[in-house]
C-alpha cells in the first residue's frame, strides 16, 4: 500500500477526529444560557472506553474487548459538571491502523476478525479512507448506555486505534440534518451559546509514549500536522505532538503490538 496521500483523503481522515464550528439547529429558547467557565470553547460530553484486557503486547489468537458502559449521568469535561442526558444517540466510529514493514499500513479491522452484536447496527466503511472505519449505534436502556465489540487478533504488527463520534463528523461536514435527533435532546446544563462535542476517554493505559514514532508519522503523513495531546502527562511525554487542533486524548487513543 502506498504511503503517500492525496489532500482529499487527508482532509477526510482529519475530519474523523475534528469538529468545526456549527450553528445549532435548536431554538435558543430551548437551551440555557451558559453559566459555566468552560475549559474548552465547547461543551464536551465524556464517553468512557475500556480495553479488556488492557495490555501493551498481545499474541495472535488473543481477543480484545472494547467496551463503553455508563449511566445517563454524564460528565461534561469542559463544564466540569455531571449532567443528566437521557437517550442521546451516541454513534461511535473507530479507526485502527496496522503498521508493518516499518511504516506500511492497512486497516486493523480488515487484517483481523471483528465480532459485534447486530443489535448495535454495525457498519464498516472503506470509502475514501486509508483504513476501514467501524461504526455502530450505542444502546440506551434503563438509564444505561452500552456499546461493545471484540477484535480477534490474526496478524502481527504495531497498532494505533482511536474513536470519535458521528456527531462530531457530521458537524465537521456541516451536515446538521444528520444530527437533528441528537440536537433535539434537551437537558439541564446544555448551553445555548456553546458548541457541543462528544469526547471518548480511555480508562487505563494508552501506551502512546511507546508508539510515539508511529503517532508522529500519522501526524505528518495523514493528518496534516493536526494531531496533539491535551493531558499534562501526554504533553510532557509527547513533546512532538503539542500544537495540533485534534486532541487524541479526546478520542480514546490506544496503541498496542501483536506478536506471533
Amino acid at each position: 500500500m502506498k504511503k503517500t496521500s492525496t489532500y482529499l483523503k487527508a482532509l477526510l481522515l482529519y475530519s474523523l477526529l475534528s469538529g468545526l464550528l456549527y450553528t445549532s439547529c435548536c431554538s435558543e429558547d430551548d437551551l440555557d444560557p451558559c453559566f459555566y467557565d468552560l475549559k474548552l470553547v465547547y461543551q464536551a460530553l465524556e464517553v468512557p472506553v475500556e480495553v479488556i484486557p488492557n495490555k501493551l503486547e498481545y499474541q495472535i489468537g488473543d481477543t480484545i474487548l472494547f467496551r463503553s458502559v455508563f449511566s445517563d449521568s454524564i460528565y461534561d469535561f469542559s463544564a466540569d459538571d455531571t449532567l443528566l442526558v437521557r437517550d442521546f444517540p451516541f454513534r461511535p466510529i473507530s479507526l485502527i491502523f496496522r503498521f508493518f514493514d516499518d511504516f506500511e499500513f492497512e486497516s486493523g479491522y480488515d487484517a483481523n476478525q471483528p465480532l459485534v452484536d447486530e443489535k448495535y447496527n454495525p457498519r464498516y466503511n472503506p470509502t475514501n479512507r486509508y483504513t476501514t472505519d467501524f461504526r455502530g449505534d450505542m444502546i440506551y436502556e434503563n438509564g444505561v448506555y452500552l456499546f461493545e465489540h471484540k477484535l480477534i487478533l490474526e496478524k502481527p504488527g504495531k497498532y494505533v486505534m482511536w474513536t470519535t463520534d458521528m456527531y462530531n463528523e457530521n458537524r465537521s461536514f456541516n451536515n446538521f440534518e444528520a444530527n437533528a435527533s441528537a440536537d433535539s435532546i434537551m437537558y439541564e446544563g446544555r448551553c445555548r451559546d456553546a458548541e457541543l462535542r462528544i469526547i471518548y476517554k480511555l480508562n487505563g493505559n494508552d501506551n502512546l509514549k511507546e508508539f510515539e514514532d508511529y503517532l508522529v508519522w500519522l501526524d505528518q503523513n495523514v493528518y496534516n500536522n493536526a494531531l496533539a495531546t491535551y493531558s499534562e502527562k501526554n504533553r510532557e511525554e509527547l513533546k512532538s505532538l503539542l500544537w495540533g487542533t485534534v486532541k487524541i486524548d479526546f478520542s480514546a487513543a490506544f496503541c498496542f503490538e501483536v506478536v506471533e
